[in-house]
């Protein structure tokens, strides 16, 4: 039948367009991990949300509260954290040596494998709940 046929070709050119735009915005997002990092990629993820958010408002008004604006001061507060903390924990794990050259540890430092992870402020309560876990 030729309106079955005009169905697939909708659907077949649906899904080819799905596909291309989602090759697009997977390769953008990861040149933006690549070039700045995961915490600047969820920043631009969330902003992209929080723009379609108000573009909602914008175009389909409704009524708003307190609520959205203090979600969004949060979580954008957050990844504002973490970046700044980022990057106060690259200048502190960073030593320049006699040479000029920089170490990935500063000297002394109790971590001698560079590909150890380094603590994060986190991690004292998530071992202390690992240890209560094992303990009961």
């Amino acid at each position: 039948t030729s309106h079955g046929t005009g169905l697939r070709r909708t659907f077949l050119l649906h899904v080819i367009a799905y596909v291309l735009i989602s090759h697009v915005a997977v390769s953008a997002h990861t040149q933006v991990v690549r070039k700045f990092g995961g915490v600047a990629a969820v920043f631009v993820g969330t902003a992209r949300k929080g723009m379609t958010l108000i573009l909602s408002f914008v175009l389909f008004p409704k009524e708003s509260n307190w609520k959205y604006a203090a979600g969004a001061a949060l979580v954008l507060g957050g990844l504002t954290v973490a970046s700044l903390e980022k990057q106060r924990n690259r200048k502190r794990d960073s030593t320049v040596v006699a040479d000029g050259s920089k170490l990935p540890f500063p000297e002394g430092s109790k971590r001698s494998d560079p590909l150890e992870l380094p603590n994060l402020p986190l991690d004292e309560i998530n071992d202390g709940i690992q240890d209560d876990a094992k303990g009961s």
